[in-house]
């Protein structure tokens, strides 16, 4: 704040100097056709527009002082000058005093200074009642009427968990937070509650709470995992059994409603029987400590769901005991890491009962790119927005970063604005993880974070 104050000084005492040195017009004439040399406006609101008319200038040499710096523009009409536009918001209480500098055919001069008196915008958070309303109700796979809260000098802003496939998007420039998108088609019939918490520039907490209810569809795809979703194992070893549970999934030999994507250097066996998957294997002895991940989805007639399992390798890990063999009650088959995902591979499979059912499918490394919605928003570095519980999520310098308080898998998509996707990753994240931007194209793009089914949305710029 101090750095624009001295900016708007420094110029002009430089052009008052400049004009001192000349002799004043003492034929310009000025009219004021519109608006007032002397406002008050609250920091980040409109000026009343400003119209001047000139007599007996030379209409090719005037100049300004202070006028883009506060956020306004200046335009020029032959003789007439407008100034027009928005006073910044990030301005503290003060008058600051402009000008304009204009200059006859003797190359005489005659300055017009405009005073504006900022006030800090008075604290705001309500809902916007052109919008849609907290309580809605709405079937699954349906989008909701946005949802538009108005704010003003708010420092913090929280969303606690929505119904998945909505998302929060802050506009910075408006002054809005709006919920908005279309709720997932897998979501079960139910009353979701959420509540939105800003804090003011005292650190005191204001909240609106609303309920989404909703109305589940039938026949819905699902996959979870139910054992071992997150395991640590030495290079070299075996995981533990990987136990999935699914529905409404038509199983087929060759498993071609499942996909199979890993990072873990290594081969797996995937066995089914009923609606029970599991995913044996054994992690490459080279595999170097880190972070790794396996990727299953289901594919249905209604919608495609998605499990994640996270496996750490750490050198000086137990050994699990855990083998790829199959048992009485299924069979199953080998997975090279090395085929290419959504192919089936040649291994050998005996059936160990008839009722057990059993094929092979790749886990390669490739990861898919999921289109997601894309909704202009824009977002402040200096906010702090959480979407899920306890998470958070922070954009500066062309890096950005998540913070979990849990491990958990996080999938990252970046969208330029024509709804583009020019980035996608996934991977699993322990406290901090940061993600650099700064190999992309300069210019605004939406970027997506997603983890344990929510997910944030928010406009960066990349510099």
């Amino acid at each position: 704040m101090k750095k624009f104050i001295t900016l708007v000084l420094a110029l002009f005492l430089a052009t008052a100097a400049f004009a001192e040195g000349y002799a004043a017009s003492e034929k310009i004439t000025q009219q004021v056709l519109a608006g007032s040399l002397t406002q008050t406006v609250y920091a980040g609101e409109e000026i009343a527009p400003i119209k001047i008319l000139y007599g007996e200038i030379d209409e090719t040499k005037h100049q300004s002082g202070g006028i883009s710096e506060l956020g306004l523009t200046e335009k020029w009409t032959g003789p007439v000058c407008e100034i027009s536009g928005q006073i910044k918001s990030n301005l503290v209480a003060q008058t600051v005093t402009v000008y304009i500098l204009v200059e006859d055919d003797e190359g005489k001069f005659a300055k017009t200074e405009l005073s504006f008196e900022v006030k800090e915008r008075p604290f705001l958070f309500a809902l916007d009642e052109t919008g849609g309303k907290m309580n809605q109700s709405v079937k699954a796979g349906e989008t909701i009427e946005p949802i538009v809260f108005n704010y003003n000098a708010i420092e913090e802003f929280k969303v606690s968990e929505l119904v998945p496939g909505l998302d929060v998007f802050f506009d910075e420039e408006d002054h809005t937070i709006a919920i908005t998108g279309t709720v997932d088609a897998a979501v079960e019939s139910g009353d979701y509650d959420y509540t939105v918490t800003v804090k003011d520039k005292d650190s005191k907490e204001h909240s609106l709470s609303g309920t989404i209810s909703v109305e589940g569809l039938s026949n819905i795809t699902k996959i979870i995992v139910v054992e071992n979703e997150t395991q640590k194992v030495a290079p070299g070893g075996s995981l533990k059994p990987i136990v999935l549970h699914f529905s409404n999934v038509k199983f087929t030999e060759d498993m071609r409603n499942f996909k199979f994507e890993q990072t873990l250097p290594g081969s797996l066996s995937i066995s089914v029987d009923d609606n029970i998957m599991t995913i044996d294997g054994k992690v490459d002895a080279r595999t170097k400590d880190g972070l790794y991940s396996i990727k299953v989805i289901a594919k249905g007639e209604q919608n495609n769901d998605t499990a994640f399992a996270a496996v750490e390798v750490v050198s000086n890990a137990n050994s699990s005991s855990s083998s790829a063999s199959a048992t009485s009650s299924s069979s199953s088959a080998s997975v090279s890491s090395s085929s290419s995902a959504g192919q089936s591979s040649s291994s050998s499979a005996s059936a160990k009962s008839s009722d057990s059912k059993s094929s092979s499918s790749s886990a390669g490394s490739s990861s898919s790119a999921e289109s997601g919605k894309s909704s202009s928003s824009k977002k402040s570095d200096r906010i702090v927005a959480e979407t899920m519980t306890g998470a958070k999520f922070g954009y500066a310098n062309n890096t950005l970063t998540v913070a979990l308080p849990a491990f958990s898998m996080v999938r990252v998509q970046v969208f330029d604005l024509t709804g583009h996707l020019v980035e996608s990753l996934a991977e699993p994240v322990s406290g901090s993880r940061s993600f650099s931007l700064a190999h992309l194209n300069s210019g605004s793009y939406l970027v997506r974070v997603e983890s344990n089914r929510q997910a944030h949305t928010a406009k960066i710029t990349v510099k």
